[in-house]
């Protein structure tokens, strides 16, 4: 059948076409398609967030779907490689979703839903639809922002104290948050998350060990701390540093400066507090 339909449309000169529509014929009815035998493809994703061992995802119904690396539990779904003192072998090379047990409120954690999510290198935090943060997964340097430094195979809220407003961490409204962080070769591992409230003030927590909080210490925090007084409008988090675009456009950095990632003009190694960035030629 394929050869005649090559033959007929060579007569016109289109057999290229031809080739193409076959071989795109054959690929989309052959791969994803439920009617073929071949694996269901993940679909209906409205957000994606890659770290440096897992992947995160968003659908449409807004329950998240996590894979690859679990050995912090940074999957959320109940599970980790972390045993008495020694982390083994533990990931999944398809989507999982969130940990069927039930949260705080009742409801299983597979069954919350969710508007962002963002994966750092051990740990994954994401904003739920009443935009409260949680967070799952390593939190050595405090970058869950609970209030502790015991890693979390489930979401956890941001800690129950009250924040310099009186107001519990947990109940703050965010409008976007960022993980970041790196796992060095030799297992150090350096991780903060970065957020921006609804009012627009930036707060970061975790690691500080480059002055990655921009808060003018080198002292990590396992509760949020906000950094600066200012309105922002963006903040994304790295590996040892993180940046922010003020409300007036203008664009800053903060923390480890040794390969210049700050932008600032120098290789300061720390800039503990946000610093502008210097327009290019």
């Amino acid at each position: 059948m394929i050869k005649f339909f090559i033959d007929t449309l060579k007569r016109y000169g289109i057999v290229k076409y031809a080739i193409l529509t076959i071989i795109l014929t054959f690929t989309l009815t052959s791969c994803g398609d439920p009617n073929s035998g071949g694996p269901e493809y993940f679909s209906d994703t409205m957000i994606i967030s890659a770290g440096q061992s897992h992947t995160a995802a968003i659908k449409n119904d807004g329950t998240i779907w996590v894979w690859g690396k679990n050995y912090s539990g940074q999957l959320g779904n109940g599970e980790s490689g972390y045993i008495e003192g020694t982390y083994n072998s533990k990931y999944s090379n398809i989507p999982v979703q969130l940990s069927a047990a039930d949260g705080p409120d009742n409801i299983p954690y597979k069954d919350y839903k969710w508007k962002a999510v963002s994966v750092g290198s051990n740990h994954t935090v994401a904003i739920r639809e009443d935009n409260t943060i949680w967070a799952w997964g390593d939190n050595k340097d405090g970058q869950l922002g609970d209030g502790s430094t015991t890693r979390r195979t489930n979401p956890v809220q941001l800690s129950a104290a009250n924040g310099p407003d009186g107001i519990p961490y947990k109940d703050y409204k965010w409008k976007s948050v960022s993980a970041g962080g790196v796992k060095e070769t030799g297992g150090l591992l350096f991780s903060h998350t970065a957020a921006i409230r609804e009012d627009n003030t930036i707060w970061v927590w975790g690691s500080n060990s480059f002055g990655q909080l921009g808060n003018n210490t080198i002292r990590r925090s396992s509760i949020p701390n906000r950094s600066w007084k200012d309105k922002w409008k963006a903040i994304s988090a790295g590996d040892y540093h993180t940046a922010a675009i003020k409300d007036d456009g203008i664009l800053y950095a903060w923390g480890r400066n040794e390969d210049g990632q700050l932008g600032d003009g120098s290789t300061e190694e720390i800039r503990a507090t946000p610093t502008k960035v210097i327009h290019g030629e």
